[in-house]
């Protein structure tokens, strides 16, 4: 489930980075790069069948961070839609926001319990 988790938070990460390229801040974009960089790691250690150290942790922390920047700004686009009673576009960048959050902090729960047996 860990790997499987992993893949798809490193494809949704690249979707990511491709939407916040060209009209993101650099404080975003280093954010993605860290959800991309814990993944890689993860992948690495899954499959050398190394544990889990400190280093992981800190981007688990670091992911975090950005799982709550993602949260305030989905929940000021739903504001906004519903204030202009506007769901164009808004519904995919909903649906994706909303996968990429639940799946970040799945993952964090699954690196926590590897971690604690």
């Amino acid at each position: 489930m860990l790997k499987k988790l992993s893949y798809l938070n490193l494809g949704m990460a690249v979707a990511y980075y491709v939407m916040f390229l060209t009209n993101g801040s650099v404080y975003v974009v280093a954010w993605i790069l860290s959800v991309a960089l814990l993944n890689g790691l993860v992948l690495r250690s899954l499959q050398e069948e190394l544990p889990f150290n400190w280093i992981h942790y800190l981007l688990c922390i670091v992911n975090l961070c950005f799982v709550g920047f993602l949260s305030i700004g989905l929940v000021h686009i739903v504001k906004s839609s519903i204030t202009y009673d506007y769901f164009g576009n808004s519904w995919f960048y909903i649906l994706l926001t909303s996968v990429f959050i639940l799946s970040i902090v799945v993952h964090f729960i699954l690196i926590f319990l590897n971690w604690r047996h």
